[in-house]
């Protein structure tokens, strides 16, 4: 009986609000269903690749993602494939 005595110490540290018997019960994870890679934001990179909503909404995403130099960098190339895109930039005169 001097078993008894042990676990009815143990007893009420392990067990859960919900009464599931001395048995931990794990905490929910949250898991992706998928992840979109980034696209190509370096000096290279070519405004014309996405369309300008695209990039406003990638910039958007990133900025909530605490990516904000990521974030300032998508604008930059929305706003230039805007201007291309409308032809603002051609060179003839």
């Amino acid at each position: 009986m001097a078993g008894a005595g042990r676990a009815s110490k143990l007893l009420p540290q392990e067990q859960c609000s919900s009464g599931c018997g001395g048995r931990r019960q794990a905490a929910p994870i949250s898991i992706p269903q998928s992840i979109a890679p980034l696209p190509d934001l370096s000096e290279s990179a070519i405004a014309t690749t996405r369309s300008e909503d695209e990039w406003f909404a990638l910039a958007s995403r990133l900025q909530q993602q605490g990516e904000l130099r990521l974030a300032v960098r998508a604008a930059y190339l929305g706003f230039a494939g805007g201007i291309g895109a409308t032809r603002m930039a051609d060179d003839s005169p």
